[in-house]
């Protein structure tokens, strides 16, 4: 997970999130009760979060990659999500846990409330799952104040991830109760993240290349060298697959310094 600049909405969001925002309030407002005993539920209007626009931008601030796992979706091959980091239709502290009614419905098309992610991360694992350090501090209603709210999990469009994940290998290790609630919740420390696993092989392969090969008497190993060394060094860009774990295995694993020209 690295800090995302996510930048400005669509010029066409506004109006349209406004207008959707005003429904639901209006909405929530004529019917609170059966909104808070799941009699009714907000269902957010994917033409509004989901609309071309909201997802070419979403993908381009994103480096086309999952906001929390950090694996490359390719728009032909893999189906990016808008995902809601404050869920909408209701939320919960954990797996499992009672439902929480309703959800951050005044925030279904905010911007600031949304992230790329994939299947895996935003579906198969987070779902509704929002936890807080405070839970009584939970805002159910849209006059509250989110900013009282602690989550615990990391948003990367407005902190540094990794302040609070960093890693052992392939394998992310939280720093604090945040880091390791958010890895807990996503589940970046499972076996179903292989990909990642083998890219981290793909880097030990390419270390090893270049201390066997840097500075060889030949000069197609040299280059070949080189190669490796600046398939390191790309690796931790932003826009590459896993970046955060790349820059950490270069800041352990030292390349050696580049041999003098004869």
């Amino acid at each position: 997970m690295i800090r995302i600049a996510k930048g400005a909405p669509p010029t066409n969001l506004a109006e349209r999130a406004r207008v959707g925002h005003e429904g639901h309030i209006a909405d929530y407002v004529a019917d609170p009760g059966d909104y808070r005993s799941g009699a009714k539920a907000f269902k957010p209007d994917s033409a509004i979060y989901g609309a071309r626009a909201v997802k070419t931008r979403l993908r381009a601030s994103h480096h086309g990659k999952c906001a929390y796992c950090e694996e490359h979706l390719p728009p032909r091959i893999a189906h990016g999500h808008v995902e809601h980091y404050r869920p909408v239709a209701f939320s919960q502290d954990d797996v499992g846990s009672p439902e929480i009614r309703p959800g951050y419905y005044w925030l279904a098309y905010d911007w600031d409330n949304f992230l790329w992610s994939c299947h895996y991360c935003n579906s198969t694992k987070k779902g509704n799952v929002f936890p807080l350090r405070n839970k009584r501090m939970r805002v159910r209603r849209h006059d509250g104040d989110v900013t009282a709210e602690t989550p615990m999990l990391i948003k990367p469009d407005a902190e540094d991830p990794s302040e609070h994940i960093g890693w052992y290998r392939e394998v992310p290790k939280g720093l604090t109760p945040r880091g390791r609630v958010t890895i807990k919740v996503l589940g970046l420390d499972l076996p179903a993240h292989e990909t990642r696993l083998q890219h981290y092989r793909n880097l030990e392969s390419a270390y090893e290349r270049v201390c066997d090969l840097n500075g060889s008497p030949d000069a197609k190993a040299r280059r070949h060298a080189l190669a490796f060394r600046a398939f390191l060094m790309d690796a931790e860009h932003p826009s590459k697959p896993f970046s955060a774990m790349s820059a950490a295995f270069n800041r352990d694993n030292p390349l050696p310094p580049l041999p003098e020209e004869d």
